[in-house]
């Protein structure tokens, strides 16, 4: 594939990344109503799974009236009247009418960083050596290659079920129940918030989809447009930048700036959700980002190093140029690795993530497994460690596919 070309799609990806997780957690106004004639006022049947702004906007409240009276009502259950009456009930507050959005927009931003990487590389080794960048090597069948990778991840899927079965068992439930409500994406009622726990989920990840897309590919590209530079141009600067990624922890850098830019120097916001949303997201992404840099880095280092260390003086008896050794093989090898490693990449970056939600009080994933934790709802830790499991295992599986796209050696049965 030509390397414009992947470009493009790649920036097609970034953007509409960004774009739908933007709109997964644009939110408003929402009045789900129930009326009738009795002596019981009964809420709505399905409040419970509207896409409620529950982190970020806070729980939604009932209005009871009565034969045109507003009644006190303190929490959404049924009411009991004292005569046989007109009512209406309703359930107010605020929604994320596009949550499921924050799926497509974090796997489209995987994806999208996977051939931007490929993009780059591919770029540096073709300005230097043009068609020598090209691969030519002996390839096997696609079709069984992904066959292999599509059940790799149908087993670690199946494995998470397995252990959220059992877990369910133990708290006293059935597991036939258990596995229909799993198959049917029905993840139970949050004990804590009395709303569906697959609205939750996706309210949230819209908002860790968001900061993923900003600080992934900028982390990613940066860091390795970095070890690129020191490698063919060495630096001190370039060649030190490694060893943050290794040293400095992202909520240990998010503490220290909301020290500095919010209680120092005071232009900058400590956590939390507001207007205008980019200055909300700027000490997150930070605290993200420049560790990440490091670490990209750091991967690209390690390569080089074995490479140079084993395969270059073989090459160099050929009488191979030094330009040929460095972006035909020793670009093409790092090119390699990190396409392979790249799910490993997004699975430390969604770690990094839950932490700085913590952190900085973003109403993503990591912030809502903070507050299951502290308040015992197991329902809600279950559907996190299923989604977290599920996306891992799905980035692992593009990736390999990717890899195998890109590379077919890979395919190769041995």
């Amino acid at each position: 594939m030509k390397p414009y070309l992947l470009s493009a799609i790649s920036l097609a990806l970034l953007f509409s990344g960004i774009l739908f997780s933007y709109v997964s957690i644009i939110s408003h106004q929402y009045k789900d109503v129930n009326y009738g004639y009795g002596d019981c006022a009964v809420p709505p049947s399905d409040w419970q799974y509207r896409y409620w702004s529950v982190l970020s906007h806070g729980l939604p409240h009932p209005v009871l009236y009565v034969n045109g009276v507003r009644e006190n009502v303190s929490s959404i259950a049924p009411v009991k009247l004292s005569s046989l009456s007109f009512y209406v009930y309703s359930v107010e507050g605020y929604v994320q009418p596009f949550a499921y959005l924050s799926i497509y927009g974090i796997f489209a931003v995987f994806l999208g960083t996977l051939l931007g990487l490929k993009t780059l590389l591919y770029m540096a080794q073709y300005r230097a050596i043009g068609p020598l960048a090209e691969s030519r090597s002996p390839s096997g069948s696609l079709s069984s290659y992904a066959l292999k990778r599509i059940v790799n991840a149908l087993v670690v899927i199946v494995i998470t079920v397995t252990v959220i079965l059992v877990l369910e068992v133990l708290h006293g439930n059935s597991i036939f129940t258990s596995m229909f409500n799993i198959l049917t994406f029905n993840g139970g009622i949050s004990q804590q918030f009395q709303v569906s726990v697959d609205s939750l989920l996706l309210t949230s990840l819209g908002y860790t989809s968001l900061l993923l897309s900003i600080a992934m590919p900028f982390s990613v590209f940066v860091g390795s447009a970095i070890a690129m530079r020191s490698i063919t141009n060495p630096s001190t600067i370039f060649r030190e930048w490694k060893y943050i990624g290794s040293s400095l922890a992202s909520w240990v850098l998010g503490l220290s700036l909301i020290y500095v830019f919010h209680y120092g120097l005071q232009i900058l916001p400590s956590g939390g959700i507001g207007s205008p949303l980019f200055t909300y997201l700027i000490l997150p992404v930070m605290s993200l980002v420049i560790p990440t840099i490091g670490i990209t880095a750091n991967r690209m280092y390690d390569v080089v190093f074995k490479f140079r260390s084993t395969e270059i003086p073989r090459h160099s008896m050929k009488g191979l140029s030094e330009e040929i050794l460095l972006y035909r093989y020793v670009f093409g090898r790092i090119g390699v690795v990190l396409l392979n490693s790249i799910s490993s990449i997004f699975s430390e970056f969604l770690l990094s993530d839950f932490f700085t939600e913590v952190t900085f009080a973003i109403p993503g994933i990591g912030f809502l497994s903070w507050n299951a934790v502290v308040h015992g709802d197991y329902h809600v830790l279950e559907g996190i460690f299923l989604l977290y499991t599920v996306i891992i295992a799905i980035s692992n599986l593009i990736s390999d596919l990717v890899y195998g796209l890109f590379d077919p050696r890979v395919r190769v049965r041995k």
